[in-house]
């Protein structure tokens, strides 16, 4: 994971050099992505700025829109029609710092996690909308305590701006999290986080997904128990966990399995998303290939759009799930007009408009 991670971070440069799984064609390119119609594209030739491969999107309270590409973080105010940088200081000086996640909580506080890859958490921070930070000291979470800049293994989003962190502390592991106003009680996980294939998910009831260490445990708050969901063998790590609008919940693979459950985890359907994909898609890069133990593919986000379609984005384009599951189709630069085949995340704005980020810039579209 690391090494995809950080080859993540290098393909603007090396898909300049080796044209990586980018086809010079395109074959009947329309204005629609998905049955979306596309409504602005922003990269480096209208902006100014270095959007490329994007890990995250992020919208504030005020209708600013938050986006990081890799250790920087830019604003964009569509009122004004207004780009600026904003700048963020690490810990270290190192340009492989990737911020993740941003939050808002309701405090106004804006939260960023960032990876590196010498580092085996993240780094947590909180910064004003000017970019200057808020939280600096430690967090008292009840009987335990820790620092945001060296105790922290995870970040993820929950409703109403929480902010969800899963921490170390004397060799155990805990989640709390931070509302705008106070940090809850830790709670202590069932197993230690050793790193690796994490990821979170706050589902509508209140409910806690975590996949951690190769399982995946769900937390019910009322009663604080933990439960171990029997996951699909062919589900190895899990490092995405998506809410559906129909409450079921997508859990991801570091390969190429989805699998699918509802809240009860009495029905599970799993995928192999590869099966879907063309044979263009599947074309292995001779350069790379004894570095990214080839082929590889990776899902680096998922979105339900309000017509029911999943939208999952890939290392290799687009893959749309029908409602139904029964219907899946496949977007890339041979079919459409997408700036890159590699699609780094997907997110929904206020206005229902759907904002695609990819190795040649932000595409939005039409809700």
């Amino acid at each position: 994971m690391r090494v995809q991670w950080f080859f993540l971070c290098l393909f603007p440069v090396i898909a300049s050099l080796f044209a990586v799984w980018t086809p010079a064609y395109r074959s009947n390119p329309v204005n629609l992505i998905a049955g979306h119609e596309i409504l602005s594209i922003f990269n480096h030739a209208n902006t100014g700025l270095d959007l490329q491969t994007p890990s995250t999107v992020f919208e504030d309270r005020e209708g600013h829109y938050w986006i990081a590409v890799g250790a920087n973080l830019y604003q964009y105010n569509e009122k004004q029609n207004k780009w600026k940088a904003i700048p963020i200081t690490f810990e270290q000086s190192s340009p492989l710092y990737r911020i993740e996640t941003i939050n808002q909580t309701a405090d106004g506080s804006l939260w960023l996690a960032a990876s590196h890859p010498g580092f085996s958490g993240q780094l947590l921070s909180a910064i004003d909308r000017n970019g200057r930070r808020v939280a600096e000291r430690p967090i008292d979470s009840g009987p335990e305590a820790f620092s945001l800049k060296s105790d922290v293994s995870f970040v993820f989003q929950g409703h109403g701006g929480r902010e969800w962190v899963i921490f170390r502390s004397k060799s155990k592991s805990f989640l709390t999290c931070f509302d705008g106003v106070k940090w809850s009680a830790s709670i202590e996980l069932p197993v230690f986080v050793v790193g690796g294939g994490l990821s979170g998910c706050e589902d509508k009831d209140g409910g806690i997904w975590l996949g951690v260490n190769f399982e995946v445990w769900t937390l019910d708050r009322k009663n604080l128990k933990w439960t171990k969901w029997d996951k699909p063998p062919v589900l190895d790590s899990v490092h995405r966990t998506y809410e559906d609008r129909h409450g079921r919940l997508w859990f991801a693979g570091s390969e190429d399995f989805v699998a699918i459950c509802d809240k009860d985890m009495n029905s599970t359907a799993t995928y192999k998303f590869t099966d879907y994909l063309p044979s263009s898609a599947k074309v292995t890069n001779r350069i790379l290939a004894p570095f990214l133990m080839n082929p590889t593919f990776s899902i680096n986000s998922m979105y339900q759009d309000k017509s029911g379609q999943i939208m999952i984005a890939t290392n290799r384009g687009l893959l749309v799930v029908a409602n139904d599951e029964k219907r899946w189709s496949f977007v890339n630069l041979e079919n459409t007009v997408l700036q890159s085949n590699l699609i780094t995340t997907l997110f929904e704005d206020s206005a229902g408009r759907i904002w695609l980020g990819s190795s040649g810039g932000i595409v939005v579209l039409k809700p």
